[in-house]
């Protein structure tokens, strides 16, 4: 382990992904200092990838303010950085890289850190390219969450940012992404970062290609309404690839774990979301990949060949309850991200065109109040 005042940096990851991106900003900005990895217990960094990092803590933590994991780990970090900065450089400050400041660990290791750490966001995501801000419901409601964590916890945290991601709040200095263009509105210095993978090289693109995979997400339909859907899919997917071995549905790591079986139930072959598809898929180039408004889509893209369709299929069917698109439609805004549409004589374009004429008023109004 370093001398504490060898640590210039410290990253906050909570998926592979985000560790992933993590990693491209270290080697890409390596800095004179040490660095200090906070991850998620689920994260197993190779070992080539940990010598990139001085220091590591492993941690258990979630999205609700009530965890007793998110309280015990905020603590345990709370004095690990106290120690950090009290034996740092007294001429510098040092420098925080995480990829959102809405997890409630996050948001509340920033607010009680500021002005002596440097906040800066590693975008990790679709969202974070996308013109959002919080829903009004859901700015309420975080005003109460800050209440409840005050009050019950004795935790400061803020709410004062409309991004979802805290992109636009007064506590972070500096973005970093691959696209920085497109961040421009948050009035912020945005810096590169390279792709965190790599295209496909010459011997994986001889590979076979066997299999038609679809990526799962969270804030979809649910129970029999779910189960319909895919049946429906798996259907039209048939259709449109009748050469595909096996049609396989990858989870999302925040779909419950229950999921699997319903999924199972429709014809799918589930594969669980353990690490990055992105990796997978290299290793093992589908016939095409689908899913609806998935990062990984974004990544997919840009790697593999452009014969192999890379497929937003119906993505207004995810509706995160804290975005609210700005303008625009999520259709459009997946095709200006250079992601394909599914083709119009296809099964799949039909069956998304059918579930857009199936809205019902309540889903409609719902989507405006939004």
């Amino acid at each position: 382990m370093p001398r504490d005042s060898n640590i210039t940096r410290i990253y906050i990851v909570f998926t592979s992904y985000q560790f992933k991106v993590a990693l491209v900003h270290r080697r890409t900005y390596p800095g004179t200092g040490g660095a200090l990895l906070v991850h998620h217990q689920s994260i197993v960094p190779s070992r080539d990838e940990l010598k990139e990092f001085d220091e590591l803590l492993s941690f258990q933590a979630g999205t609700g303010i009530r965890s007793d994991s998110n309280r015990q780990t905020f603590q345990i970090l709370r004095q690990r950085f106290e120690h950090l900065i009290a034996h740092a450089d007294r001429q510098s400050v040092p420098d925080l890289f995480v990829c959102s400041i809405a997890y409630p660990l996050t948001n509340w290791l920033i607010t009680h850190f500021v002005g002596r750490l440097r906040t800066s966001i590693l975008i990790d995501g679709l969202s974070g390219y996308l013109p959002l801000r919080k829903p009004v419901v859901r700015e309420l409601a975080d005003g109460l969450r800050k209440l409840y964590v005050g009050l019950f916890i004795g935790i400061k945290t803020s709410w004062i940012f409309k991004h979802p991601q805290g992109l636009d709040s007064d506590f972070v200095h500096d973005l970093y992404a691959e696209m920085p263009a497109l961040l421009s509105a948050h009035r912020k210095p945005v810096n590169l970062l390279p792709s965190v993978f790599e295209p496909l090289d010459a011997s994986q693109r001889e590979l076979a290609r066997l299999d038609v995979w679809f990526l799962g997400q969270p804030h979809t339909l649910r129970g029999k309404k779910l189960v319909d859907l895919l049946m429906q899919l798996l259907a039209a997917l048939r259709r449109d690839h009748p050469e595909a071995r096996d049609f396989i549905y990858r989870t999302h790591h925040f779909e419950a774990a229950s999921v699997s079986e319903l999924i199972r139930s429709t014809g799918f072959k589930v594969e669980e979301g353990h690490g990055c598809v992105e990796e997978l898929l290299c290793a093992r180039p589908p016939i095409a990949v689908y899913s609806y408004r998935s990062t990984a889509l974004l990544n997919l893209r840009r790697i593999l060949p452009t014969d192999i369709p890379v497929v937003a299929f119906a993505p207004w069917l995810v509706q995160p309850p804290e975005e609210k698109l700005l303008y625009g439609d999520i259709q459009q805004w997946m095709l200006t991200l250079g992601i394909d549409r599914p083709a119009p004589a296809s099964a799949v374009f039909a069956l998304e065109v059918e579930l857009g004429r199936r809205q019902t008023w309540q889903s409609q109004l719902r989507r405006l109040v939004r």
